[in-house]
C-alpha cells in the first residue's frame, strides 16, 4: 500500500494531471518526451510549499495546527504543534541534531502520528528556523548540551 500512496502523494501535490502518469504499456515520460505544446511547466518551491500545507491542513474543528516562537532560555526558538485533536496525548519531538532539523520534513512521515497524538516539534536553538532568527555570534556563545538540556526542560515545563 505504501508503493501505491507515494506516487500517488506525490503526483497530487504536484498537481500533474492523471494523463502525465506513466501506465502499464506506456512508455515513461523518459523514453517518450510530451511535445512542447503538451509540455506543463514544473511548479516552482513556492507552488510545492502552498500545495503540501494545503494536504496537510488539519481540518478537525479539535485539531490545533500552529507554528510559533516561544520564549526559551534567553532566546525565541520555533515550535510545530499539530494534532487532529487537542485532547490526545502530547508527544515532544526532538529533532537528531544538533544541526538537523526535521519540521520541513515533517510531511513526510508525521501525518499518521497526528490521528492519536498532538506531536511538537522543536527545532533546538541554533538549527533550522532558529538559525535564520539568531544572530550567529551570540548563538555560539550559548552552544553546550547544559544549555540543550536546560531549553528541553523549559520546552516541558
Amino acid at each position: 500500500m505504501r508503493q501505491t500512496l507515494l506516487p500517488l502523494f506525490l503526483a497530487s501535490a504536484l498537481s500533474l494531471p492523471a494523463s502525465a502518469q506513466p501506465s502499464a504499456g506506456q512508455p515513461s515520460p523518459s523514453q517518450a518526451p510530451a511535445p512542447a505544446s503538451q509540455a506543463r511547466p514544473v511548479p516552482g518551491r513556492d507552488a510545492i510549499t502552498a500545495r503540501l500545507a494545503e494536504l496537510r491542513r488539519i481540518h478537525t474543528p479539535e485539531g490545533i495546527e500552529s507554528l510559533e516562537q516561544v520564549a526559551i532560555g534567553e532566546t525565541q526558538q520555533w515550535v510545530s504543534i499539530r494534532g487532529r485533536h487537542r485532547d490526545n496525548p502530547v508527544i515532544l519531538f526532538i529533532h537528531g541534531g544538533p544541526g538537523t532539523p526535521m519540521m520541513p520534513m515533517a510531511w513526510a512521515y508525521q501525518a499518521p502520528w497526528e490521528d492519536f497524538f498532538t506531536i511538537v516539534q522543536w527545532d533546538q536553538r541554533g538549527v533550522g528556523k532558529n538559525a535564520a532568527t539568531t544572530d550567529p555570534q551570540v548563538l555560539l556563545t550559548t552552544l553546550s548540551n547544559d544549555r540543550i538540556l536546560n531549553d528541553a526542560e523549559a520546552m516541558l515545563g
